[in-house]
This record gives C-alpha cells, sequence and structure tokens, in this order.
C-alpha cells in the first residue's frame, strides 16, 4: 500500500477482517483503542465495528487481508483504478463504499 494511504473510520455489517502486516507499519484505530503494528502483526476486526488504517512513517506497506464472509476482496483492486475526480465526487464513493458494505462512519 502507497505511504499515503489511508481509510477512514468505517464498518462492514456483514463482514470479518483480519490483517497481517507482512512489511512496513500500519496504524489501527479498531473501537476505541488506536495500535501502530509492524511486521508479523495480525488485527482482527469482527463485523459491525468501528474501525480505521493509516500507512505511517512515508515508507509502503504490505499486509495480507483475509475477509469473511468471501466477496469483498475486489474492493481494493476495482480502487485502484479511481481517478483523483473519482475519490473526490461523494456520490460516487458512497454508492462504491455500499456495494462492498463499507459503511462510512467519517
Amino acid at each position: 500500500m502507497k505511504p499515503t494511504f489511508k481509510f477512514g473510520l468505517h464498518l462492514h455489517r456483514k463482514h470479518a477482517e483480519t490483517f497481517h502486516i507482512l512489511e512496513g507499519e500500519v496504524e489501527f484505530r479498531v473501537g476505541s483503542e488506536t495500535r501502530v503494528v509492524g511486521p508479523d502483526t495480525t488485527i482482527h476486526v469482527p463485523p459491525n465495528t468501528p474501525h480505521a488504517v493509516r500507512v505511517i512513517n512515508g515508507k509502503e506497506a504490505r499486509m495480507l487481508m483475509i475477509y469473511a464472509p468471501a466477496g469483498i476482496e475486489q474492493f481494493l483492486d476495482e480502487m485502484k483504478t479511481f481517478t483523483d475526480a473519482q475519490f473526490a465526487d461523494k456520490e460516487f464513493m458512497r454508492t462504491f463504499n455500499e456495494k462492498y458494505d463499507n459503511i462510512q462512519l467519517e
């Protein structure tokens, strides 16, 4: 993930996420707890749990992301193709996020 990657506070109604950090440092906010984690750390986020993710220290990060149930994994692949204009279009992003069970909270 790019050094500037961040995904604001959100939740998934139907999906659990598990993140395993492979490289870099990532700040996770899960519920009321914020942690900075590095390689070989695993974070689990149950459904309906507010969370945010941000790459820190100006370096790229790599994570293994596991979703249960399956189906949300295409989210990041599709998002890689977006233009800056699409990212700035709030209605476009709201519709896109809902498609993948991403409920934005901030």
